[in-house]
């Protein structure tokens, strides 16, 4: 509770305590057969996520710039593309929208959590946006990447990938999702809430894209 985890694990140790757990999480997908059969490109796009998350995200940007967030999510966004890859070789524009969702949906989830940490974060020596640029610049980029979210889960719709189903739930979403991120902004809701919020809202996204596609089978 009173130990700032930040301020005590650096350089090798992050290397090692992340590539340990990203290559534990991963060990067990990497032996099936299926994902063995499509290692050409689901493995070697594993491989980059977890290189970039550990090396240039978390020890490189992360204690470097304001903007650690929004060059490393590149690797959180990644999965779709990795699943993708690993399951068929057929190229897609989906996974890539998915993976676009996900990228601008990280900066808003993470900086509302940042308003709330600013303190924890600015002890440990690790530059976030409401430390560098204040807190009224980080609400206004919030509901900016908010806004960028909602447009790009859109878009899968514009090339009838996804239904009727899956419209209805993305636009009843992204509706909400903006209204919260626009109460935040006027400072009439909780960062900390809002953050929770930010979850619900990508698995509920998600989870309309699977609805959409059983519907559409069955």
């Amino acid at each position: 509770r009173h130990r700032n985890m930040l301020k005590a694990v650096r350089g090798l140790h992050v290397v090692s305590l992340e590539g340990t757990k990203c290559s534990c999480g991963e060990a067990y997908p990497c032996t099936t057969e299926q994902t063995m059969r499509a290692a050409d490109g689901g493995l070697g796009n594993w491989l980059f996520s977890i290189f970039f998350y550990v090396v240039v995200y978390t020890v490189i940007l992360k204690p470097r710039t304001a903007q650690n967030i929004v060059i490393g999510g590149v690797a959180g966004a990644l999965p779709p593309v990795i699943a993708w890859a690993a399951v068929t070789p057929q190229a897609h524009p989906l996974p890539w929208l998915m993976f676009a969702i996900i990228f601008l949906w990280t900066p808003a989830h993470f900086w509302s959590l940042g308003l709330v940490k600013a303190k924890d974060y600015h002890n440990a020596g690790i530059p976030i946006l409401p430390n560098v640029r204040g807190d009224k610049i980080t609400r206004q980029h919030i509901l900016a990447y908010t806004l960028l979210t909602v447009c790009a889960s859109l878009g899968p719709l514009y090339g009838a990938w996804l239904g009727k189903t899956y419209a209805t739930l993305a636009l009843g979403l992204g509706l909400w999702f903006v209204y919260l991120a626009w109460r935040l902004y006027m400072r009439a809701y909780s960062p900390m809430r809002f953050f929770g919020v930010s979850i619900a809202y990508l698995f509920a996204l998600m989870g309309a894209m699977a609805l959409d596609t059983l519907i559409t089978r069955f």
